[in-house]
C-alpha cells in the first residue's frame, strides 16, 4: 500500500497546477483514481457566488537569468520557480 501511494505522488509531483488549467485537470484525474467523483466543469468568468471564475494559466516556459544571462532558476528544472498566474516578461 504504501508503494502504491509513493507512486501517486510521484505521478503529481511534476504536475504544474493553478487553480485553473491542464495541470489541475490532470492531478483531479489522478486522484480520481483513489477515491472517485465527479469533475464539474464552469466557463471562464462565470460567477460563483462571490467569486469569478479566472482564464485558464497554462505555462510553456520561465526563466530568470543574471546580468551576465547565467540562468539563476528555470521552470523546466522545477516547477516551483514560477509563481502562478505571472505576467510574461522581457527585461
Amino acid at each position: 500500500m504504501e508503494k502504491e501511494i509513493e507512486s501517486y505522488f510521484d505521478r503529481l509531483w511534476g504536475i504544474t497546477r493553478s487553480i485553473t488549467g491542464k495541470g489541475f485537470e490532470s492531478s483531479l484525474k489522478i486522484l480520481s483514481e483513489i477515491v472517485p467523483f465527479d469533475i464539474l466543469k464552469f466557463k471562464t468568468g462565470s460567477k460563483v457566488n462571490d467569486w469569478q471564475i479566472p482564464y485558464v494559466w497554462n505555462i510553456k516556459q520561465a526563466y530568470i537569468l543574471d546580468s551576465k544571462g547565467k540562468e539563476i532558476c528555470n521552470f523546466k528544472n522545477n516547477n516551483l520557480h514560477i509563481v502562478s498566474y505571472s505576467q510574461p516578461i522581457k527585461k
